[in-house]
């Protein structure tokens, strides 16, 4: 997880976007832990930055496989818009795993020359 202030800010609004909803951050599934899960929606948020594109491929899919299990998972770039996390949010379902971004092109890309791409199921 990449802390800034845009990550700090984004968990502000985190909990007001979700008062009542049993938002939980830093939670644990399994042997994993998330960054935010909203208890109510069954819903698993990943605020993945740059340095995401360096974590290992094959360990990422088993943890992504392992924490959706009865969830659904939205993982986005600490830079989209409000608008394209709640559109993401909106299509995600039980055992899905809904990215906002990719991390090749992000891999490819400067810091702050962001494109995100539509959200696709996993």
């Amino acid at each position: 997880m990449c802390y800034n202030c845009f990550f700090i800010e984004s968990l502000i609004r985190a909990y007001e976007v979700f008062e009542g909803f049993d938002l939980r951050f830093n939670y644990p599934i399994g042997p994993y832990k998330v960054d935010f899960f909203v208890g109510k929606l069954m819903l698993i948020l990943e605020c993945n930055g740059y340095c995401h594109r360096y974590y290992d491929a094959t360990q990422e899919k088993e943890r992504e496989k392992r924490i959706i299990q009865g969830y659904s998972l939205v993982r986005f770039h600490h830079k989209i818009s409000l608008e394209t996390l709640f559109n993401g949010i909106l299509q995600a379902k039980p055992g899905t795993v809904i990215k906002l971004y990719d991390l090749e092109q992000l891999g490819q890309e400067m810091p702050f020359n962001i494109n995100p791409l539509n959200a696709h199921s996993a």
